[in-house]
């Protein structure tokens, strides 16, 4: 709801009165060029215009109300504790393809665990279910719409492990794209290989926490930025906690270039990650130009693995990543320390300025630093025991 209302002042033109309207109801929102659609996940509504008295309840539905280009932006508000309270929930992979966004989450400004959130959510469908087809699948009574399913989702059965894909939902039949089992099922269950995917440019994400948290072992990412030009600060990016024995397993892929990651948290020490080829943030493809600052890259490496936090299969032709007054900031489940946390395939440069590492032996191979890495904790750059 509106602070004021100028309207009833006399004398004040027209476009002096709303921008004066504006600047109490927004005021403590950044400047944009086009309109703020707010998002309150306890109190909107799916049918809702996405304004401050009437807003949706899903990011995606405010996603699909700014205009590709137009500089709109999305508040994403939070109040209380609970779940219900904080978290817009996806249940199928958003694909952020519009430029030129602002996200701002309205939350204790804190740069891990912010209540702010955007996670999956698991829908599950427990019944008789028959395959009739292999790109087919019904039911005899209930309801797939009421259950939650939507086009676009992917799921895995009781029978099949290979993830197939929500084309089409009625209540009594979902078709799909992949291979089902023909014969009876007894349950099916959502699967999300990436929560988020930023493929336009320009776009800028604020106080927003972003958690893949699937426990299936297909459920490998959390964020993908493939756009250029794109912006997060004070953001807390996670995934691939259901695959920890994946070499692909990530929270952050990076493939776009030019993108910045300020005061940003990525990954977490809650649960262990058992493949020495995965890492937290991934840089692929020809990326250039990317700047980390003053972030933490967070993992929980268990006993005989060297889980990365920063793994470079990139391809830009010695284009370099920079992570400056950055932690790499390991929990262990053994005293040994990860062998490395810098893993890297190819010949493009990690650049370290002023970064500390806590609980390795190694920068790493392509990983050039400020300071030396020393065998025991007398020098500078890595905290080890004495």
């Amino acid at each position: 709801m509106k602070k004021y209302n100028f309207g009833s002042y006399e004398g004040i033109q027209p476009a002096v009165r709303d921008s004066l309207n504006w600047l109490f109801e927004n005021g403590g929102l950044p400047m944009i060029k086009g309109n703020w659609y707010f998002v309150d996940p306890k109190n909107g509504t799916a049918t809702a215009g996405g304004t401050a008295e009437s807003p949706v309840n899903n990011i995606s539905l405010a996603y699909d109300l700014c205009i590709d280009g137009a500089g709109d932006g999305i508040v994403l508000l939070s109040g209380g504790t609970t779940s219900a309270h904080t978290t817009s929930y996806l249940t199928k992979l958003l694909t952020w393809a519009k430029s030129a966004i602002t996200v701002v989450g309205v939350a204790a400004p804190v740069s891990m665990g912010g209540r702010a959130r955007v996670a999956n959510k698991t829908v599950v469908t427990t019944a008789t279910l028959t395959a009739v087809a292999d790109t087919s699948i019904s039911r005899a009574a209930g309801s797939f719409v009421t259950d939650g399913w939507v086009a676009g989702m992917k799921f895995i059965s009781n029978v099949d492990a290979a993830a197939v894909t929500v084309d089409t939902v009625s209540a009594l039949v979902m078709t799909v794209t992949g291979t089902l089992t023909v014969g009876a099922h007894t349950s099916i269950t959502s699967v999300m290989p990436t929560l988020l995917t930023v493929s336009g440019s320009n776009n800028s994400f604020y106080n927003v926490q972003l958690y893949n948290g699937g426990t299936n072992a297909l459920e490998i990412g959390g964020t993908i930025v493939s756009g250029e030009r794109n912006y997060f600060a004070n953001c807390h990016i996670m995934g691939g906690v259901g695959a920890a024995t994946s070499a692909s397993n990530n929270s952050l892929t990076l493939t776009g270039s030019e993108c910045n990651f300020e005061g940003c948290t990525i990954g977490t020490n809650t649960f262990a990650q058992g493949n020495n080829a995965a890492a937290e943030v991934i840089l692929s493809g020809s990326v250039k130009r990317n700047k980390f600052i003053d972030c933490e890259i967070v993992g929980y490496v268990s006993s005989g693995t060297a889980h990365g936090a920063v793994k470079s299969v990139s391809t830009s032709g010695g284009m370099s990543t920079v992570f400056k007054n950055c932690l790499f900031n390991y929990s262990l489940s053994t005293t040994t320390p990860a062998a490395a946390h810098l893993v890297s395939g190819a010949n493009d440069p990690i650049i370290l300025m002023g970064c500390s590492a806590a609980k390795v032996t190694a920068w790493g191979t392509y990983a050039y630093a400020d300071m030396v890495a020393p065998a025991a904790s007398a020098g500078g750059g890595l905290m080890t025991t004495a």
